[in-house]
């Protein structure tokens, strides 16, 4: 049995993340500020390494319940017209999409758009890897707006995945037509 483990983790879109931790024989309900289920992974390894440290639970939870964010890294933006962006362009690899789009998953939202360019470092051949991620955002997203090169798989994934054509954007190479894409959605009011 784990010494540091957690249990009943939940979604608290878009404050955090709620979870039990189950450490040194007590149970303690945490709220950290960081997003998705994948996160409370790092949480518990630095609980366990501050109590072998010799800090108490007391003093460890706190410090976690306050830390923000990662800039960049799953992290929710609220904007001036009400809309809410998670934010996660700080790296592109193939485990931090498919993390990104889990939490969107469970994001409760009448409307999802997904703006993303190419995986960094996909392991494998990328056509299959592309199509994967379009047929998995056609499963959570309302629209999808993509930039870089590879505009035809991800929007082939998408099709097959059910979302109609019209729903998806080439913004090619350009982030500026995608920004230009998403103020036309969201609203003139689309700033930080």
């Amino acid at each position: 049995m784990n010494d540091v483990c957690a249990s009943d983790i939940t979604l608290d879109w878009p404050n955090g993340t709620r979870f039990k931790l189950h450490a040194e024989g007590e149970t303690c309900n945490l709220r950290i500020r960081l997003i998705g289920k994948h996160m409370v992974y790092p949480v518990l390894a630095a609980v366990a390494v501050s109590l072998a440290e010799g800090f108490t639970l007391g003093q460890v939870i706190p410090a976690l319940e306050a830390m923000p964010p990662t800039p960049g890294r799953i992290e929710p933006i609220h904007l001036a017209n009400g809309a809410i962006i998670l934010r996660d362009d700080f790296k592109s690899a193939l485990e931090t999409i498919e993390a990104a789009l889990d939490v969107l998953s469970e994001i409760p939202a009448e409307r999802r758009i997904v703006v993303l360019g190419e995986v960094e470092e996909p392991p494998g051949s990328q056509g299959p890897i592309y199509r994967q991620i379009g047929e998995r955002i056609a499963k959570i997203a309302s629209y999808a707006v993509f930039v870089g090169g590879n505009y035809q798989p991800y929007a082939a994934g998408a099709v097959r995945g059910g979302l109609p054509r019209d729903a998806l954007i080439n913004a090619e190479r350009s982030v500026f037509k995608a920004f230009e894409v998403l103020r036309e959605s969201l609203g003139p009011e689309m700033s930080c």
